[in-house]
């Protein structure tokens, strides 16, 4: 049976936040440079965000739960923590990870959608950051 969560060792936590904030370079030139596929330019947007999310779990010592939604992984987040900015608009962003890489023409994202979307992103990543490097 394959495990819903996973216990990281905790150094792996700086890991995923530069892996985070290396998938957010690409973005800033999908963003930039409109024309391909929209989904994939959220699709790496929802990767960062991802990423960053375990991070900070896996800095915090918790289980990860082994998913893409990342509704699920923002409510793993203690609630003595801040909670990361935007979190609620961005939990569409899920989809994008799944089913949407998948299909077209059945929700084309605005240009400023994406462009939120990736700004609310480079909040996250900072936010994470933050959490990450601070002493244990």
């Amino acid at each position: 049976m394959t495990p819903t969560s996973k216990k990281f060792d905790q150094a792996y936590a700086g890991v995923l936040v530069r892996i985070a904030e290396e998938d957010l370079k690409t973005a800033k030139i999908l963003v930039s440079n409109p024309g391909g596929r929209k989904e994939n330019t959220l699709f790496i947007i929802q990767q960062a965000l991802e990423k960053t999310v375990k991070g900070v779990l896996c800095k915090l010592g918790a289980n990860i739960p082994l998913t893409h939604d990342l509704g699920a992984l923002f409510s793993v987040l203690p609630t003595s923590l801040p909670r990361p900015p935007g979190e609620i608009e961005l939990l569409g962003l899920s989809e994008y990870a799944s089913i949407r890489r998948y299909e077209e023409g059945h929700y084309n994202p605005t240009q400023e959608e994406i462009q939120k979307a990736y700004d609310l992103s480079i909040q996250v990543l900072s936010w994470g950051k933050g959490i990450v490097a601070s002493p244990p």
